[in-house]
């Protein structure tokens, strides 16, 4: 068997990156979905960068593969976008998609965007919760329900007698206190019963959505603004440099801008 040594910088996130990087070139590999995580860490900066009426003292919550509801030939379904935004403040919701290559960038997807930013505000919101109502995946769902609980963009119905999720069980389940191993035992009808109580709360109805790609250069897509990846080095090494400046720079300057997924000849990377 083969000894590693100890060597913290063999696991650091700059290794990381240039693995996946490498691996990019490969088919099928999709490098958003690897590094989704990191530029996380600078899309609260980012957005507030991007799009008006937002300032460095506001508090960003970002949702990852946030669900939108959709009708397809008479077929109701689903899709995700890679981040929802929430500004608890100020009302503000804004959908993201993240695409590492442009090539790779489909128009259905930015039409779901341009969909969802058409539909009210409520009918987004309150289609989370509908779905919370008919997925087998409960246990997730009601964490994103969660969310939305604590951002109060959702709320229990006004005839209710209690304030949050916790709550709730609690009163349901006659205990003083509500254990992980009672949350891991509920059943799909114990939450559906908790779903059933929600509403959008007032305050969230008829926003306007906001939407945005973040791609490697310019896209243009009709009411989706485009956020290229020269932006997003701009906005990370402003002022006092994000501290993940250090590792994606050379992506966001170069590497994902210059050189496109397959369009380096093989005999230029090493793929272990």
């Amino acid at each position: 068997m083969k000894k590693y040594e100890t060597d913290q910088n063999d696991y650091s996130i700059s290794k990381l990156l240039n693995q996946v990087d490498t691996w990019r070139h490969l088919p099928a590999y999709q490098l958003e979905r690897r590094v989704d995580a990191l530029i996380a860490l600078v899309l609260p900066d980012i957005v507030i960068d991007s799009f008006d009426g937002l300032n460095r003292d506001d508090k960003l919550t970002v949702i990852p593969e946030f669900p939108l509801h959709r009708t397809v030939n008479g077929r109701e379904g689903t899709t995700r976008v890679d981040f929802a935004v929430f500004v608890k403040e100020k009302k503000r919701i804004i959908l993201l998609e993240l695409k590492t290559d442009t090539n790779s960038i489909e128009p259905k997807q930015l039409e779901n965007l341009t969909h969802a930013q058409s539909v009210e505000s409520e009918l987004l919101l309150n289609s989370v919760i509908d779905l919370a109502k008919v997925t087998k995946a409960k246990h997730k769902y009601a964490h994103l329900i969660g969310k939305l609980l604590e951002l109060e963009c959702i709320k229990p119905s006004p005839n209710q007698h209690y304030s949050n999720m916790k709550s709730y069980f609690k009163f349901k389940s006659k205990k003083n206190d509500f254990t992980k191993e009672d949350w891991a035992n509920l059943s799909r009808k114990q939450m559906n019963e908790f779903f059933r109580t929600l509403e959008v709360h007032p305050c969230w109805l008829g926003l306007t959505i906001d939407c945005g790609l973040i791609c490697p250069t310019r896209y243009e897509f009709e009411n989706v603004k485009t956020i290229e990846f020269k932006d997003v080095y701009t906005t990370i090494n402003r002022d006092q440099p994000h501290p993940m400046a250090h590792y994606l720079n050379k992506y966001l300057k170069e590497g994902w801008v210059e050189d496109e997924a397959g369009f380096v000849t093989p005999w230029e990377i090493c793929i272990d």
